[in-house]
């Protein structure tokens, strides 16, 4: 789930997308020219992992040239990460060092968080609850803004089916599945200290 929404060719880059990065680009000098495009990044799942974890210290409204810099200092970072660690180790770093909201912080942490199980029973459909919240816990929140996380969840079951990561029947049953209920009626049922 995450690897379709946040990062599609994770496996088979060397840290950088380079291909992701021109089309961010190319889309940023649109914006700015008053062509109204969705926003999107083009830091790859080693970027996010650097940029989360190294320069904590970067703000929202930094200055452009400020974040052509903190870009490239990501992308060379993400390069040497890549020769030192595996896929599946970076990936395990992302999704754990992650901070999914309403004091979640951790994949597995979250699964119990929102759903009530330990990660390795999480649904297909329950996965691509979670994945949107590393765009941002906050406004992908599934308790407080459902509506908001379903569009990005539909979004994210599609180009699972698109690259593989699940069939036709799979996908159809993540698009039926309930989940913002079942997560509404689990939160309600939580005791505080919890």
């Amino acid at each position: 789930a995450f690897v379709s929404i946040e990062d599609e060719r994770f496996y088979s880059h060397e840290g950088v997308d380079y291909k992701r990065t021109a089309a961010a680009i190319i889309n940023l000098a649109l914006n700015q020219i008053g062509v109204q495009r969705e926003e999107f990044g083009g830091s790859t799942i080693t970027q996010q992992l650097i940029k989360n974890n190294v320069f904590t210290d970067w703000i929202t409204g930094e200055s452009t040239f400020g974040k052509i810099k903190r870009k490239v200092q990501e992308q060379y970072l993400a390069i040497k990460v890549e020769d030192v660690m595996s896929k599946d180790q970076i990936f395990e770093y992302y999704v754990n060092l992650l901070s999914f909201g309403n004091g979640a912080n951790g994949i597995a942490t979250a699964a119990k968080a929102y759903f009530d199980k330990d990660l390795k029973d999480l649904t297909l459909s329950e996965a691509a609850v979670l994945a949107p919240l590393a765009l941002s816990p906050v406004r992908q929140n599934p308790i407080n803004h459902p509506e908001v996380n379903a569009k990005r969840r539909e979004t994210c079951i599609k180009k699972m089916y698109e690259l593989g990561f699940c069939s036709y029947e799979e996908a159809q049953e993540a698009f039926a599945d309930d989940v913002y209920t079942r997560i509404a009626e689990i939160h309600a049922n939580k005791k505080p200290d919890n």
